[in-house]
């Protein structure tokens, strides 16, 4: 859970240094891309989904798709993120997991049931 610590703003050990990402918009929309292809990260994720990610930019005028040499590009620099060369997307799954049920909780739609008296 070492990673997982890092992730949570704790201070860091190794190589990562202090990592301060406390909220999942912090750590930027192609980072939950990179998680959202599984191991494969980012390149997984582009494969599989990626083919819907154009039917929706269609809505947006004139960009309608990500050329190889975008998509490559998109590639390597998350590739290139502390967070991602740090730490594993297993960690960092747990962590955007931890993220998200704590943010669901602060909104009331998940949590521990109250007893009624």
């Amino acid at each position: 859970m070492r990673g997982m610590e890092r992730l949570g703003g704790l201070e860091a050990n190794g190589a990562a240094g202090e990592m301060k990402a406390t909220s999942l918009t912090e750590s930027c929309p192609f980072l939950t891309y990179h998680l959202g292809g599984g191991e494969g990260g980012i390149a997984s994720y582009l494969e599989h989904i990626g083919p819907t990610m154009a039917e929706r930019w269609k809505s947006l005028g004139s960009f309608t798709s990500l050329s190889k040499k975008d998509r490559e590009k998109l590639i390597e620099e998350v590739s290139q993120m502390e967070m991602v060369r740090a730490i594993s997307i297993e960690e960092l799954v747990k962590w955007r997991d931890l993220r998200l049920a704590a943010l669901l909780k602060t909104q009331n739609i998940i949590g521990e049931k109250k007893d009624e008296e």
